[in-house]
């Protein structure tokens, strides 16, 4: 009895674009390895990727081969490829990938001159090309320390006085990472007189320590200058002042 054998040879169907790992968010130059894949009979052999643009056109990739792997850029990413044998060809449905991205372009909007005893109030801005879900977190420096228990953004510290003078900055803060913004001086004003009242500087731990210890060494010089301009002196009078020896008579 002969074994019969029904082997159904067929171009490549079912053609898709497989992730590695399954994710399709990323963050902005994350490498991302695609493959793609098919099922046909005898396999495919030959493969061709394409890039598809938010503008509706269509790049042809150098990679040919079944994987790839690609840096992804800012916002959408989506790719799709073509699986070839010797019986024909199959297309692939889109593959899109949600590229994340830091916050653009961080700037801090407010009054720069408030008076004492009144509300400071200071907005976070930035450029925002991710999605409306994406989740934000935001925190405030003052003169480089963090302002506790301010989190939003929007900071208000009512009843402001001296001590809130200086330069604040904040930081956006996505899955793809910080943003910080660049330096803005609030100055406060005298209730009275509306003068600008004196700022107070607050260091940090490190930048007070380096400090004292500049002040140290500062004293040890001065100091020891000082105990060496002392000897020399005493020794320029003892010079001065020294009796001269009787000769000896013969």
């Amino acid at each position: 009895m002969g074994l019969n054998l029904n082997v159904k040879l067929h171009s490549p169907k079912n053609v898709a674009v497989v992730i590695s790992d399954g994710k399709k968010e990323r963050k902005e130059g994350d490498a991302v390895s695609l493959t793609c894949a098919s099922d046909a009979n005898p396999a495919a052999n030959a493969f061709t990727w394409y890039n598809n643009k938010r503008d509706g056109t269509v790049e042809l990739r150098e990679e040919q081969g079944r994987s790839i792997t690609v840096t992804v850029g800012r916002g959408r990413e989506t790719f799709s490829c073509t699986a070839r044998n010797p019986l024909g060809t199959g297309n692939s449905t889109l593959s899109e990938l949600q590229v994340l991205y830091k916050a653009q372009n961080v700037t801090i909007e407010g009054k720069d001159e408030v008076k004492e005893g009144a509300a400071l109030e200071l907005e976070c801005h930035f450029s925002d090309y991710n999605p409306p879900t994406t989740q934000y977190s935001y925190s405030w420096y003052l003169n480089g320390n963090p302002v506790t228990g301010e989190t939003g953004r929007i900071l208000q510290i009512n009843n402001i006085t001296e001590s809130h003078s200086g330069t604040y900055s904040c930081n956006v803060q996505n899955r793809a990472g910080p943003s910080y913004s660049p330096g803005f001086a609030v100055t406060v004003m005298s209730a009275q007189t509306g003068e600008k009242l004196p700022m107070r500087i607050i260091l940090g731990g490190g930048a007070g320590s380096v400090l004292v210890k500049l002040l140290v060494l500062a004293l040890y010089l001065f100091l020891r200058n000082g105990t060496a301009a002392t000897q020399m002196g005493e020794i320029e009078l003892e010079d001065l002042y020294t009796e001269p020896k009787a000769e000896s008579l013969i």
